[in-house]
């Protein structure tokens, strides 16, 4: 975003100059100002309200729910106790705990770990994945 807006910024400047020196309309540099300084202190406070979130360690509900989805796709999880989708700067933590059945194996639960854990480090920016598990159905 920073990157368009400098680039805009460029050729707004440009065209100011231009219609300022070839067409006489001298008020065009002064527009062309005002128009990338607004454009300025949007980006602004787009990164300050983004940069706030990570450091609040503020909650994305939308990987959340795009992670839980990708949870219940698998068969052999039977619940989600918690999710949660940290986002740490411009990273994400993500924490969980499934409900798995008792029938299952250990070697049979890692599979399923490292799967869902790949499965999750592939979205992009997060770092950090702890799979924790839950057994039902147990005596």
């Amino acid at each position: 975003m920073e990157d368009l807006v400098a680039t805009l910024g460029g050729l707004f400047a440009i065209i100011g100059i231009l219609l300022s020196y070839y067409g006489g309309f001298h008020a065009a540099e002064g527009i062309a100002s005002i128009i990338i300084g607004l454009m300025m202190f949007y980006v602004v406070g787009r990164v300050f309200l983004d940069n706030a979130k990570g450091v609040l360690g503020e909650a994305d509900e939308e990987l959340e729910y795009k992670i839980t989805q990708y949870i219940y796709s698998n068969p052999e999880i039977k619940g989600i106790k918690t999710m949660h989708a940290m986002r740490e700067g411009e990273d994400f933590h993500i924490e969980m705990k499934l409900f798995i059945p008792s029938s299952l194996t250990v070697k049979q639960a890692t599979k399923i770990k490292n799967r869902i854990e790949e499965k999750i480090r592939e979205i992009k920016g997060v770092t950090d994945v702890i799979i924790e598990f839950d057994i039902i159905g147990a005596s």
